[in-house]
């Protein structure tokens, strides 16, 4: 009797160990899944501002670098390089948005597909281009279309690749465009974001040292 209940004993501690063992493999790869090729906050900043274009800013409160991008840290900074004037149109109380706020409106938007804790960077580069959608759709101002620019803006019709070098950026824009010193040019990156530069110099290759252009200019 006492070898029978011994040897159930033992059946007992073995199942429950499998199904301890089973548990812990489900949850490691779970969290590998979506943890596992997760872009940091860090690397998520640095996509950002050369998408938008924008300058380096501090992260969100609670946040780190080496921290995961979760949901809310790519709402927050994301609709943060909005335009504001874009933004008043759909928001009556804008002054007092925060970022809370504008986590809902990310979600309002749909520019996250799934609310993770994690995202890799296909998630991030598919997050971005739902970006553009919002930015030159529905937040876009239709006079925008309407600026008259000056006789020394030229307006490319061409997709660059934009490198940062410093203070300014190499951009080539083929042999094809004709561009001078101390030219403002508008053009599209290969994100299909515009931009906009002054010719500081032309290398002998071609390339083309943009710096940022004054308004008046």
């Amino acid at each position: 009797m006492r070898n029978h209940k011994g040897l159930f004993a033992i059946m007992i501690v073995s199942i429950l160990i499998i199904i301890g063992t089973a548990a812990f493999i489900i949850i490691r790869f779970t969290n590998k899944e979506n943890n596992g090729d997760g872009v940091t906050a860090g690397e998520w900043m640095e996509m950002l501002c050369d998408h938008t274009g924008a300058d380096m800013f501090d992260l969100p409160k609670g946040y780190e670098e080496s921290d995961k991008a979760d949901a809310r840290l790519i709402a927050v900074t994301a609709f943060s390089t909005i335009d504001s004037h874009k933004l008043c149109r759909i928001i009556d109380d804008y002054d007092t948005y925060g970022d809370e706020e504008y986590y809902n409106l990310a979600k309002q938007y749909q520019l996250l597909p799934d609310i993770k804790k994690a995202y890799t960077v296909e998630d991030c580069q598919a997050i971005l281009a739902r970006y553009n959608e919002l930015y030159f759709g529905e937040f876009w101002l239709d006079d925008y279309c309407e600026v008259q620019y000056k006789d020394s803006v030229k307006e490319l019709d061409v997709t660059a690749t934009v490198q940062s070098n410093g203070e300014n950026e190499e951009v080539n824009f083929g042999s094809n465009c004709q561009v001078a010193q101390g030219d403002i040019v508008i053009f599209s990156d290969e994100n299909g974001y515009k931009r906009t530069g002054k010719v500081e110099s032309i290398n002998a290759d071609g390339t083309c040292q943009l710096s940022q252009p004054e308004l008046t200019e």
